[in-house]
């Protein structure tokens, strides 16, 4: 075969592009998202370059595509299993790298790094959160690469084409949860755009918008509270139609980082009005209306209003699933939601039959790892009282040390785990395990949500009965051995 043969020329880029995304799994749906995203595409961008976009001047073409991985099949460089996936041995995966020269490894990283983020689309259906959970682990693999560390943001050529792969990437870990890597990429992503655009423009905007996201996912509330008033704040003082419309956005960012720091009331006034404006511009059965809704239902079920919040929720996951699927993560967060309401309602098989339906969803959208899946996990081992003694003790430990392993034991999730893993030794009469377990929860919830959050003045009053208990214990049973006290 010639050197010069289209086929392997491309089969050479599809090779060196391969190198700087993980050696597993390479989805051939990478490249045909990529070439099908004629939305984003831009004539001169660093993909339009590509042999991907080149080889195929009408569009996606599996053939050509198909021909270039024989050449690679050939030479015994990659695999390809029944789902049309891409596997290199890790050797040959370095090796591919390694054997370029340095502005040959430059240019096959923008190929890879751009054509990834063609490949994502900015929308909220299923299948594209599945995509998305799929190329996680590519993208992470290109971003720990010299490459991206030297280049992804550094001043030069392209600033606008990388800050919109940014953007792009971010979203891969946004989905899954993993929010100090996202934070950490916005920011960086700021400076990189304020190099070419005014503090004011609508793109410096939403980085700064998705960056108090992130921190109130990792209940830095405050801290998000004060950048969304900031953008609130600068926005009032624009006065045409659509910037009217972008402040209901920021009021509602605003209302859910106040209900997610306890701020009930305040949250609750705040979507009152949001929901008033989306009706208005949008109708309400709009997905923006029902969402705005959902998150008032929250806060009726906080303030302990839980038939307002039962009424609302569920005519909200009716509206929703006539939007998107039954398995749709906005679905399946209302489905937690009610739940919730339910329990507290005293309809608890009505809220563990939902409770059950949403965990086998977020495993198939999500993943098993997902820190959502873990959290609705861990909220069903606390509503169980169907498991049998033993078993339910064990679950609960499996549960708390798969998630301290994944997550960390800071993480939201991990700390849910632990709170139900104190109250189930309570259950089972091991009242020192309980105290010192739940110590650490509040030692935990302090650090990540706050001294004075609702929710750990609710485990510090948790911390004070079980020490009480502990304290009634010892001084009834003081004949006994200090040990059996201990493990008990």
């Amino acid at each position: 075969m010639s050197a010069t043969d289209p086929n392997a020329v491309y089969a050479l880029e599809l090779l060196q592009t391969f190198s700087f995304l993980h050696f597993d799994a390479i989805g051939e749906q990478i490249f045909e998202s990529a070439k099908r995203n004629t939305w984003n595409y831009m004539e001169g961008s660093i993909f339009s370059a590509s042999a991907t976009n080149r080889m195929m001047p009408s569009g996606w073409d599996q053939l050509v595509f198909a021909k270039a991985l024989q050449v690679l099949l050939d030479f015994s460089l990659i695999t390809i299993d029944g789902y049309r996936q891409i596997f290199m041995h890790p050797l040959v995966h370095e090796w591919s790298r390694e054997r370029m020269s340095l502005e040959e490894r430059v240019h096959a990283w923008e190929i890879a790094i751009s054509t990834m983020a063609m490949s994502i689309y900015c929308c909220y259906r299923s299948e594209n959160y599945m995509y998305r959970r799929m190329l996680k682990p590519h993208v992470a693999a290109c971003l720990a690469t010299p490459e991206s560390k030297e280049r992804l943001f550094a001043d030069g050529l392209h600033v606008a084409e990388r800050y919109s792969v940014v953007d792009k990437l971010a979203m891969v870990y946004e989905d899954a949860d993993q929010n100090e890597i996202a934070l950490d990429l916005h920011k960086k992503n700021l400076r990189l755009k304020r190099l070419i655009l005014p503090s004011d423009h609508i793109v410096v905007i939403d980085t700064l918008r998705r960056m108090a996201l992130a921190l109130r996912d990792m209940r830095r509330c405050k801290e998000a509270i004060e950048i969304h008033e900031k953008l609130l704040d600068d926005w009032q003082a624009k006065d045409d139609y659509a910037s009217d419309t972008f402040k209901i956005y920021l009021l509602e960012d605003l209302a859910d980082t106040c209900l997610a720091a306890g701020y009930y009331e305040k949250a609750l006034g705040m979507l009152e009005e949001v929901i008033r404006d989306y009706i208005q511009i949008f109708g309400a059965s709009t997905e923006m209306t029902l969402l705005a809704k959902s998150s008032k239902a929250r806060c009726l079920y906080w303030l302990d209003r839980d038939e307002e919040a039962a009424q609302i929720q569920e005519a909200v996951l009716v509206g929703i699933e006539s939007i998107y699927s039954r398995a749709h993560p906005a679905t399946l967060m209302i489905m937690d939601s009610l739940a919730n309401i339910y329990w507290a309602l005293g309809k608890k098989r009505e809220a563990r039959k939902l409770r059950e339906e949403t965990l086998v969803a977020k495993k198939s959208i999500l993943g098993e790892h997902h820190p959502k899946t873990f959290a609705c996990q861990a909220n069903i081992l606390e509503e169980s009282r169907w498991m049998e003694r033993g078993k339910g003790l064990e679950a609960c430990r499996d549960a708390l040390q798969k998630s301290q392993k994944i997550l960390g034991a800071r993480h939201v999730a991990t700390i849910k785990n632990m709170s139900v893993l104190a109250e189930r030794y309570l259950e089972e009469g091991y009242l020192q395990k309980a105290k010192d377990l739940q110590e650490e929860v509040v030692r935990n919830m302090i650090t990540v949500f706050g001294e004075d959050n609702p929710h750990t003045v609710v485990e510090k009053r948790t911390l004070v009965i079980l020490k009480r208990a502990v304290s009634v214990r010892k001084f009834f049973y003081w004949w006994l051995p200090r040990r059996i006290l201990d493990n008990r």
